[in-house]
């Protein structure tokens, strides 16, 4: 089965609905300019399926791997360093084909190094999970430094996609809340009755982790291609206000997983929201929701207000107003300019409303 992805200026197939074998061999075009494989893997995918993806490529090119750290340990400048002296010292030349095939922290690196390494060289994904599927589909790649997160991006050029059901069955829990998120952001923002399609389906902690997501993959799909060809800019920022803020905090200082902040920030979204539009979401069930699926919410006491809100003004404002999305009442977003005081407001009662949560 193929679907066309609109990123930016380009058309992105994506392939699934098979086993990974026939998915490759039936679209061995894609290998034409091809005299080399990198494939780049973070460490639990090469323990678990390097012989049999070794095994699959073997009858096409010549293959180099690199194995790097899992999840965001390897979406970073020092890894893109060492990824780029490897391929230097393996003299790796412009009709490489470079294979992400991991985690999300891959689909990052890999979409990064590609897009630089000799000038643009040719790109194909396979994610394993259900954020680095969500990281596929976006057209950016971007690495941090040690002093900040995603300090540098480009755009990405990918071949295609290729993905097989049976990775992101054997994803984790934990693996799945992290992709999970990123579905209920994308439904709030685009698609409500989908929205209240994954609460009645994936209701509870023991549904998410054992029913499959696999049937609405193609609803999914959906919604990010809207996004994209909207060119809908307040869907893709909807709720990363606060989580700017958050993540300029230091890891040490954070109770909460990166996930669990990004939810965060999503709530304080639809706080507001409801405070200005009085009502017009029922907040209460989308908190109890996500709480029985084993999310935290925690600020950490240490965040001072004062300090959210220096941090909310940097990333989203000026000195004296702060720029939101929210939902409206005609269920639509918008951008609204919300006042120093009131900024201050909202993040004082978020905070109690969360305490009042626990």
């Amino acid at each position: 089965m193929e679907f066309k992805l609109a990123r930016d200026s380009q058309q992105v197939l994506l392939y699934f609905g098979a086993p990974l074998t026939q998915l490759i061999e039936n679209q061995h075009e894609l290998f034409k300019q091809t005299s080399h494989f990198l494939i780049i893997v973070n460490q639990t995918n090469y323990d678990s399926y390097y012989e049999k993806i070794q095994l699959l490529l073997r009858k096409q090119r010549q293959q180099y791997w690199y194995v790097c750290p899992n999840n965001s340990q390897s979406s970073n400048l020092a890894e893109f360093e060492r990824v780029l002296s490897y391929s230097i010292e393996m003299e790796l030349d412009t009709q490489v084909c470079v294979i992400a095939f991991g985690d999300a922290g891959v689909i990052q690196l890999s979409g990064f190094f590609s897009s630089v390494y000799l000038g643009g060289v040719t790109l194909l994904e396979l994610p394993t999970t259900l954020m680095s599927l969500e990281q596929t589909l976006g057209g950016r790649a971007g690495l941090n430094h040690s002093l900040s997160r995603n300090v540098v991006s480009v755009v990405k050029h990918s071949r295609g996609i290729f993905l097989e059901s049976r990775f992101l069955r054997e994803n984790t829990l934990s693996e799945i809340r992290i992709g999970f998120s990123r579905w209920v952001r994308l439904a709030l923002g685009l698609d409500l009755p989908f929205y209240h399609n994954l609460m009645q389906e994936f209701g509870t902690e023991k549904q998410l982790q054992e029913k499959s997501l696999i049937p609405y993959l193609t609803s999914y799909f959906a919604l990010h291609q809207l996004e994209n060809e909207s060119g809908n800019e307040l869907s893709k920022k909807f709720g990363t206000e606060f989580q700017q803020a958050c993540n300029s905090f230091s890891e040490d200082s954070r109770n909460s997983s990166e996930n669990d902040v990004f939810l965060i920030s999503l709530g304080f979204s639809l706080f507001v929201s409801v405070r200005l539009m009085s009502g017009v979401f029922d907040l209460d069930s989308w908190f109890s929701w996500l709480d029985r699926l084993g999310y935290s919410f925690i600020l950490p006491e240490s965040w001072l207000t004062s300090e959210l809100v220096e941090r909310l003004l940097k990333s989203g404002g000026d000195k004296k107003n702060f720029l939101l999305i929210v939902r409206t009442s005609n269920e639509e977003l918008n951008k609204v300019e919300i006042t120093l005081a009131d900024l201050v407001m909202y993040v004082e009662d978020y905070r109690s409303w969360l305490a009042e949560k626990k």
